[in-house]
């Protein structure tokens, strides 16, 4: 599941206990805490004390959602080209 791989929903219970069973319940929980940490990080990149890192996250911060918005437009507009959907300055 950590990594990345496809998973059914009806496998999850069986295939967290493969890992924690395997890892042991206090790594894997350690490590769930660190992601938490991260996760916390992208969400609000204004927390994060490293001012190169925290200065791109914002980046990310405010092209993702504009992205997003834009290729939501293009779905609802029935799959017009995109540079239909921008609007040229």
């Amino acid at each position: 599941m950590m990594g990345g791989e496809y998973i059914n929903t009806g496998d999850v219970y069986n295939v967290l206990k493969e890992q924690i069973d395997k890892e042991g319940a206090e790594e894997y929980l350690g490590r769930l805490c660190e992601y938490s940490e991260m996760y916390e990080i992208f969400l609000h990149p204004e927390k994060e004390k490293n001012v190169e890192i925290r200065n791109e996250l914002m980046v990310v911060k405010v092209y993702i959602p504009l992205s997003v918005s834009m290729l939501h437009g293009h779905l609802v507009h029935g799959f017009r080209p995109l540079s239909a959907s921008i609007p040229v300055c």
